[in-house]
């Protein structure tokens, strides 16, 4: 009964960190490619013709970025 208890508690373990592993994956990697899509699309704007007000907003937008990050340090 103890050994089952025991098998049954590392299975779990695994379970969990295995999850945990693809929710850091999904988490960080939908962060990453949000800040690719905002670097690369204000400069394909012209030829992709959807959402004419992000034209301009890439130095704002690491400018908001940069005070934002500074800001919350202290």
């Amino acid at each position: 009964m103890l050994m089952q208890l025991g098998t049954v508690t590392v299975y779990i373990h695994v379970c969990v960190c295995s999850a945990l592993q693809l929710s850091h994956l999904a988490v960080w990697g939908s962060i990453a490619s949000w800040f690719l899509f905002l670097a690369i699309y204000p400069y394909m704007w012209p030829t992709i013709d959807l959402a004419p007000e992000m034209v301009g907003m890439v130095c704002r937008y690491w400018q908001l970025l940069l005070e934002f990050v500074v800001l919350s340090a202290f």
